[in-house]
């Protein structure tokens, strides 16, 4: 999901960090899977997937292989 928002928006890594207060390298691990984003991100995440935070908190932290990261 992370990728899919990233790419409509034409961002490289870095800018999607930036908008989210991540470094490029801190979003690529999200979007990779390899770590899951802290409760701290969740409300940014939400406002730039147009999500409600409940629903970010749902991808963060449950469902199959990391939602988030898809």
């Amino acid at each position: 999901m992370l990728k899919d928002w990233r790419q409509g928006k034409h961002l490289s890594l870095r800018a999607a960090g930036n908008l989210l207060g991540v470094s490029g390298q801190g979003y690529c691990n999200w979007e990779r899977g390899a770590r899951v984003p802290s409760a701290r991100y969740w409300e940014a995440i939400a406002r730039a997937l147009g999500l409600t935070f409940d629903e970010v908190m749902e991808l963060c932290l449950g469902g199959d292989d990391n939602k988030a990261a898809k």
